[in-house]
């Protein structure tokens, strides 16, 4: 299964902390997969399968990883780290999608919110989008 070769990865990442290319990759393709609950496989291999806490216990991994990457020598790869950490915010079905950035740090006008690869407009909100309870929701930072 490739969410379990994914979880792997991450796993073997988090304990020899040797490549963060391959934890960034993994982490960025477990969101694009399973980033919301509308497919049949989301329910039991994202949320019984664990992955969500998975995932919560390698924030502060993710996040000490992500700042040791140079931006000026791999602004790439530190971007992909950028989009690979995970964040936790608990917002209403009320909450504009702008609201929802600015409690995103480092947030910029170039930074867009996309909901399984649509890209969800500021003024509008979760309830607009039919977004329920524990959804992710993808944070890009446009160049």
């Amino acid at each position: 299964m490739v969410g379990t070769f994914l979880l792997t990865v991450i796993k073997n990442q988090v304990m020899q902390l040797s490549s963060p290319e391959c934890m960034i990759e993994a982490l960025n393709a477990i969101y694009d997969i399973y980033s919301d609950k509308n497919f049949d496989y989301d329910e039991p291999v994202f949320v019984r399968g664990g992955y969500l806490q998975l995932l919560e216990r390698v924030i502060e991994v993710v996040h000490n990883m992500a700042k040791t990457i140079s931006k000026n020598t791999s602004r790439d790869l530190r971007l992909r780290a950028d989009e690979a950490k995970i964040l936790k915010i608990n917002v209403k079905l009320t909450d504009t999608f702008r609201d929802i950035k600015n409690r995103i740090p480092h947030t910029t006008t170039y930074t867009q919110l996309y909901y399984y690869n649509k890209k969800l407009e500021d003024d509008e909100t979760l309830s607009d989008y039919n977004i329920k309870d524990d959804s992710t929701i993808a944070c890009h930072r446009l160049l």
